[in-house]
Parts: structure tokens; sequence; C-alpha cells
């Protein structure tokens, strides 16, 4: 261990702390899904009616419920920019080796989706509030538009994946919304074990549960760090100020994003810009509603979430993990 005896103390209290909230940011997952863990999955989106007037359905989100809220809200605030990025920035000064370690694709392939909309329903690259693009092969200064609706961009292939795409197309990727999941349980020629008992897979055959997602034909890395660089190298000073902040902090060159350290930075970051964000669409919605606006909304996801026309649904399928995913044919 290289964290003083006094940092370790402390780290591991707010390790404590922050498991023991875990139970109070939820609370806001049940107020307006009804639920937790999974209201995302409830179709049709919130189940929770408002009823400001304390007048109809037990459980509706009433003035008392939004002030609880807000409460939580202040204190996640409060914990991630107080507690958990100063707890990474004292843990990395003393683990600076670690930025140079766990690079995998961030210097080279990084994917974005974009998330969040400032204005309803307008999924444009410039009305969201995380960046959406995509780099390849370390061209930061070249940043690709995403088209989460194009079937020759986002694809997953099941050539190594326990599944089949049927009459013969199993090279072949296809994007979500096309996508079968169908289980093909073939064990390869070096393949050793049972089916219920692995002791080792064959990866020249299929070997794994998991389909391999692709961009463009690329495995890409995504999550805080990628979006973190692509918002970056886009110049959006939500993302770049903090990123030089952190940097000038530890001495650190911007090469050092491009590993463990950076991706664990990356996240602490992403929770103080999450909490900030919360706050900011809380402040939305309270003012809707003292404008007299109760009306309910509509959500849709994109990308390998789960699958759905911008319209009609046809059916809903989990999507792969970019993370995990098995080879692909190449």
């Amino acid at each position: 261990m290289k964290l003083p005896p006094e940092a370790n103390l402390l780290a591991v209290a707010h390790y404590l702390e922050a498991l023991d909230f875990q139970k109070e940011i939820v609370k806001i997952h049940t107020v307006f899904g009804g639920k937790n863990p999974h209201p995302n999955w409830l179709v049709g989106g919130v189940p929770c009616a408002i009823n400001l007037d304390e007048t109809g359905a037990v459980g509706a989100v009433n003035m008392e419920r939004l002030n609880l809220v807000s409460s939580i809200i202040q204190k996640a605030r409060q914990f991630c920019e107080q507690v958990y990025l100063p707890d990474v920035l004292l843990i990395a000064s003393y683990y600076k080796d670690w930025a140079k370690i766990g690079g995998g694709l961030s210097s080279m392939n990084l994917l974005a989706y974009g998330e969040f909309p400032d204005n309803p329903n307008d999924y444009s690259a410039s009305n969201l509030l995380l960046p959406r693009g995509a780099i390849i092969n370390g061209r930061f200064d070249e940043i690709h538009p995403v088209d989460l609706t194009a079937p020759d961009e986002i694809q997953e292939f099941v050539t190594h994946s326990w599944y089949t795409y049927g009459n013969g197309n199993n090279d072949k990727g296809l994007h979500p919304w096309d996508g079968l999941t169908e289980p093909q349980l073939v064990m390869g020629e070096h393949y050793k074990g049972t089916k219920t008992f692995i002791e080792q897979v064959d990866e020249s055959a299929k070997y794994s549960w998991i389909k391999s997602p692709r961009w463009k034909g690329h495995a890409m890395e995504v999550g805080p760090l990628a979006r973190y660089l692509i918002g970056y190298h886009q110049n959006k000073p939500e993302f770049k100020e903090p990123v030089d902040q952190l940097l000038s902090v530890l001495k650190l060159p911007k090469e050092a994003l491009f590993s463990t350290l950076g991706r664990t930075a990356a996240r602490a970051l992403e929770s103080v810009w999450a909490g900030n964000t919360l706050q900011y669409f809380f402040d939305r919605l309270m003012r809707n509603l003292k404008s007299g606006d109760t009306g309910d909304g509509k959500r849709h996801a994109l990308g390998t979430r789960y699958l759905a026309y911008i319209g009609k649904r046809r059916w809903f399928q989990r999507g792969a993990a970019w993370r995990a995913g098995a080879l692909d044919k190449n």
C-alpha cells in the first residue's frame, strides 16, 4: 500500500459512507419510477402521475416527495464534489504509475451515443448535454458523426457467440433493431469440459453468451472516459475545463487519461456533472409544475439498450455489451 495511514482511514470511511448513501439515492428511482431496481423497464416510461393537489391515487408524486427528491439531489451533489472527486485525486496522487496501465482502446477508438436532450424530443447532437461522436485510430482531431439508426454503423456480430442469425449469416453484423437472439450452444474442437462445466473455451469457435458490438467494424471504448475525451476534443467547456484542472492538480500530461487512472478519474468527474445536470432538470421540472404544467412525458432509447423504433415499437431486446463482447470474424 502506498497510501499513508491517514489516507487509508479516510478512504475506507468514505467508502462505507458511500455504501450507506446508496439506499438514499435510489429513493429518487422509487419516487418517479415506482420501484427500484430497473424502473426503466416499465414500458411507457414513468408510471407515477403527478398529484400536487393531494387527490387521486396513492403513490402519486406530491410536493412532499418532490421535496424529498430535492434534498437527495443536494446531498448527492455534495458527496460527489466534496468526497468522491477529492478522494480520487488523493489516491491518484499516490498511484500515478496507473496512468501508464490499462489503456485498452482509450487512445484509439472511442464512441459516445450522446444523451439527455436539452429540448425535449430533439436528439440532434447539438441538443444533447452528453456529447455524441466517434474517434477512430487515435485521430482526436477528427470526430466522426454517429447515426444510431444507420444499419451499417452499430452492428452486433455472433461469429464467436452462442447465437445464430440463421440462413448461414453468422459472420454478418446486424443492427440491434434487426438482430436476433437465437441460442446456438455449439462447442468448438478445442473445447474442454461439458456444457454445464467449462474447463477451457475454444476461442476459434463460438465461446461466449455475449455478442460482439462494433461501430463501422471497429471495437470501441464507451463510458465516462470516452464521453469526456470526445467532449474535450469538441472543446466543450463543461468537459474540457474539469479535465484540464484534474491534470493540473495531479501534474500529469493529457496522455495519462488513456489509462486505468484516467478511466477512474472520468467516472468521478462525470458523477459531479451528473449531479449538476440532475439539479438542472429538477429545477426545470419545478418551474413547469409551478406554471401549471403537470402533463406526462414519454421516453425512448436508442443504441444497444433496448430495441424500439421511434414510433410504434416492434419488440424489446437486450443489447450487447461493448466492454465484454466476444471476438468478431476478424
